[in-house]
């Protein structure tokens, strides 16, 4: 949490908290029902803790694994910067 800026930044993998269409999240092909209920148990989860941090008036910012490679990162942090100077 950073309260100077009214935000809150969680940091996910991609295959932990089911990063939709990136190459980095792909179910198990072994006990593959007990996964997909572990990784979307928690996808849930987490669209639950988002919700409620923005209706007490945070500002959620999820940056995922895959934006930090390095080919991405200095992108992506410089958009996170912006992000939180937006939301001072």
């Amino acid at each position: 949490m950073l309260p100077k800026y009214n935000s809150v930044i969680f940091v996910h993998g991609c295959f932990w908290h089911v990063h939709e269409d990136c190459k980095y999240f792909k179910l198990p092909e072994t006990n593959t029902e007990f996964w997909e209920e572990k990784l979307y148990r928690n996808k849930e989860r987490d669209e639950r803790h988002i919700q409620e941090l923005e209706e007490i008036g945070w500002n959620v910012i999820v940056v995922w694994e895959c934006e930090l490679k390095p080919y991405k990162k200095e992108k992506t942090l410089i958009g996170l910067i912006e992000d939180l100077e937006n939301n001072r």
